[in-house]
């Protein structure tokens, strides 16, 4: 069941942090550039907004990992997941944001939490059935491959249909970027989410037949 959680939720996770990278500016320009937002603030917002995605990964993993450890009754292992990224947030941030500025902030809280998601991975692992890493590991490839596709296509389609329509461009590059991910990962044979799919249909079918 945690496994289940944890691919079922990066199969939503990981295509939109990419999402997020690809499409940053516009997404960024869309939102907030009027008035005194100008461009260049839509370019430095864009720069925090992709690293800041980039650790969605890793915080998603700690808060189901977080639940798991609770459910045991394990109360150390999620405050010592909290004390590591803080180990590696503070002189990080300092450092970075001194080079960088405001994208080493995000990145430095990119680098603590995708560690604090790491520990707290090899920690939980150890309690699973063996060859849990293995197939961890081929799923989240396979996941990561169809989003950098997705993500391909979607930047593609941005800039084919930028110089007509602003609006149009990011809309077209939404729907087609999710299109192109359904169809690739529904043909990369994951059984977690073939197992989603099919509870979806047959859940689809009963509400149908009401």
């Amino acid at each position: 069941m945690v496994y289940l959680s944890i691919i079922s939720t990066y199969s939503i996770v990981i295509p939109s942090v990419v999402g997020l990278f690809v499409l940053a500016e516009p997404i960024i320009s869309l939102i907030f550039q009027r008035g005194a937002f100008d461009a260049r603030s839509t370019m430095i917002t864009a720069g925090a907004l992709r690293w800041y995605s980039i650790s969605l990964i890793g915080h998603v993993l700690y808060m189901l990992l977080t639940r798991y450890y609770y459910a045991k009754g394990d109360m150390k292992t999620p405050i010592r997941l909290v004390i590591l990224q803080v180990i590696f947030d503070v002189p990080l941030n300092y450092l970075l944001s001194s080079i960088i500025g405001l994208n080493g902030l995000a990145l430095s809280t990119y680098i603590g939490i995708i560690v604090r998601g790491i520990y707290g991975y090899y920690a939980f692992k150890k309690d699973m059935r063996e060859g849990f890493d293995k197939k961890f590991l081929i799923d989240i490839l396979k996941l990561s491959m169809a989003s950098l596709i997705m993500g391909l296509v979607s930047y593609i389609v941005y800039v084919l249909f930028r110089a007509r329509s602003f609006y149009l461009s990011i809309f077209l590059s939404i729907i087609l970027a999710i299109l192109t991910f359904m169809i690739i990962v529904t043909k990369m044979k994951i059984k977690e989410i073939d197992d989603l799919l099919e509870a979806f249909k047959n859940r689809l079918k009963k509400t149908f037949k009401k």
